[in-house]
């Protein structure tokens, strides 16, 4: 093959590979990356547990706050970072940073995954008013009840009262096959505690959320990286048509394969960074 054409055959698979990949890679390879990412983060949440040093109020992104359960979603022992961003919630559920932990007087608000890296929260659906959620913290184990769920626009609860605290559970739906395949909007689940809250921390202050870790939130900080990856392949393409002119099929497919599989996974990475953080 000249060249001209051996470029262009070069090109249209590499991009249809990395279609493909993209497609696989949040779901496979994402849900084994967020299992082993729970493993390491529950191991750590338990040391903390046992030596009282579980953080109370903010923290940074990416560390554990919380273990959540959910019996009738399929959620159990669920490790919760802080923070909801994309790169957050690759990890498991996610705290979103604005509010207070659960238990604490006020709202919390927990975020999570519907279709990739893990899912955890694809069953929320399913929930119904009265079942519990269990959530532990460094302030002690917590048990919420459901009340509702809802969509954008249904009308929000009651606020809390000034000794009440309430949960709100949040991901990805919607009506039909899009509902496990597809979601376009945003769930939410509304529990209230069955006990008494405890205080929030005086200390640190809570920031506010900006809009890329609100539900459907959009992150574009990776879009560089990913312009960076594609031109990547490119420069790896054109790479494997030269030395198709030199080595012949067999050998350019050792060099370039394990080089084109490196540079898809780096795209892969930053382009599932700029899905919705729910979805």
């Amino acid at each position: 093959m000249r060249p001209g054409p051996a470029f262009v055959a070069w090109v249209l698979g590499c991009v249809a590979a990395l279609g493909l990949w993209a497609l696989l890679y949040p779901v496979l390879i994402g849900a084994l990356q967020e299992q082993d990412a729970q493993q390491q983060l529950f191991a750590r949440f338990r040391s903390q547990l046992a030596q009282a040093t579980a953080p109370l109020g903010p923290t940074g992104p990416g560390k554990p706050v919380a273990l959540v359960s959910v019996p009738a979603a399929g959620v159990r022992n669920a490790v919760v970072v802080e923070g909801t961003s994309g790169v957050e919630l690759e990890k498991g559920p996610g705290h979103l940073r604005s509010t207070v932990l659960p238990g604490q007087v006020g709202t919390a608000e927990v975020l999570g995954r519907a279709i990739t890296f893990g899912a955890p929260f694809a069953h929320l659906g399913e929930l119904r008013p009265g079942d519990p959620i269990t959530v532990t913290t460094g302030q002690g184990s917590f048990t919420f009840r459901v009340e509702q769920l809802r969509g954008p626009g249904d009308p929000l609860p009651v606020p809390p009262t000034a000794t009440q605290s309430r949960l709100v559970l949040a991901t990805a739906s919607g009506a039909g096959w899009r509902t496990h395949a597809a979601p376009t909007t945003q769930l939410y689940v509304d529990a209230l505690l069955d006990g008494t809250a405890v205080p929030a921390p005086t200390t640190g202050a809570r920031g506010a959320a900006p809009a890329s870790e609100q539900v459907m939130g959009v992150s574009t900080e990776p879009l560089t990286e990913l312009v960076i990856w594609l031109l990547g392949l490119l420069v790896a393409a054109v790479g494997a048509v030269w030395l198709t002119t030199r080595w012949g099929r067999r050998r350019t497919w050792l060099v370039a394969v394990p080089v084109l599989l490196a540079v898809g996974i780096g795209a892969s990475t930053a382009a599932g960074q700029l899905l919705p953080n729910v979805l």
